[in-house]
Formats: structure tokens, sequence, C-alpha cells
């Protein structure tokens, strides 16, 4: 049977991969525990690209719930406040 492009990529790619670990501790061990968590950069880009799920969610609600929609508004404000801060704290 010849040797497709599929089965030579698999097999490239199973001859570099390196050992898993020993057990779940070793990653920890080896790569330390804060090296798992995100930094505090990421953490803010991410409030900051969350902003459109949550423009897009508030504005949904306020159009469902039309008495209601100043209280989505004031969430909205708020989050857009706590975003242009995660921004300024780059």
């Amino acid at each position: 049977m010849p040797v497709t492009i599929v089965n030579r990529t698999q097999l490239i790619t199973w001859t570099r991969t390196p050992p898993p670990p020993a057990g779940p501790h070793s990653l920890t061990l080896s790569f330390g525990i804060a090296s798992c968590l995100p930094s505090l950069e990421q953490r803010q880009v991410i409030r900051c690209l969350l902003i459109s799920p949550v423009f897009a969610l508030t504005s949904w609600v306020g159009f469902r719930f039309v008495r209601h929609y100043i209280y989505f508004q004031l969430i909205r404000d708020m989050y857009e406040a706590f975003c242009i801060a995660a921004f300024c704290a780059l």
C-alpha cells in the first residue's frame, strides 16, 4: 500500500512530538503554575475584546424588554468604562 501525504504528515507529527509528562503534577513542576495562567496583559486584552458581545447582548435585551432598557444601558456603560480602564492599564 503506498504512503499518502496524510500518512507522511502523521508520521512526521508522531516522530516530533515529545513524550507526555509522567503525571499531572509534572506539568506544574516543569513550567510552573504561573505559566499556566494568563498574564495580566492577556486578561486586559480579553476584557477589551468582550466589549462587542456585551454591547450586542445589552442591545438585544434592551429591544426585548423595552421598559427596562435604562438598566441594561447602565450595565453597558459601566462595562465600557471598565474596558477603557483596562485599555489604559496596558
